[in-house]
């Protein structure tokens, strides 16, 4: 298992999950699938990519793979971004999901308050 496999495996637990739960896991395992399919073009196949990468994640190397899928240069660095994007929005969606409430609820949700004009 990757970091970014257990990053969200310790969302889902945080989130109430049981992981001795056969049944919950293969749900939660489902969910991400899907919600990565969900994801814009670029996040999506950045997360598919990590996400089934072995138990190193060698973004140099994936990175390398990425280019030649989009024919175009692709940085490590672009790599990490993209997967800290998918990596924030499944995140807070295994929350949203696992607690029922909306996301702006969340302890450490980022609270956006609109100004008056």
């Amino acid at each position: 298992m990757n970091s970014v496999q257990r990053r969200l495996f310790r969302a889902f637990v945080e989130a109430g999950g049981d992981m001795s739960d056969g049944r919950q896991v293969e749900r939660f395992i489902h969910f991400v699938d899907v919600q990565v399919t969900l994801m814009p073009p670029r996040v999506k196949t950045a997360m598919e990519l990590v996400l089934r990468a072995g138990d190193d994640v060698r973004y140099a190397e994936l990175a390398a793979e990425l280019a030649a899928r989009e024919r175009a240069a692709v940085t490590p660095t672009a790599l990490r971004q993209r997967v800290a994007r998918g990596m924030r929005t499944l995140v807070e969606r295994v929350h949203r999901k696992r607690s029922g409430r909306p996301a702006s609820r969340l302890p450490g949700a980022r609270r956006i308050e609109s100004r008056a004009s």
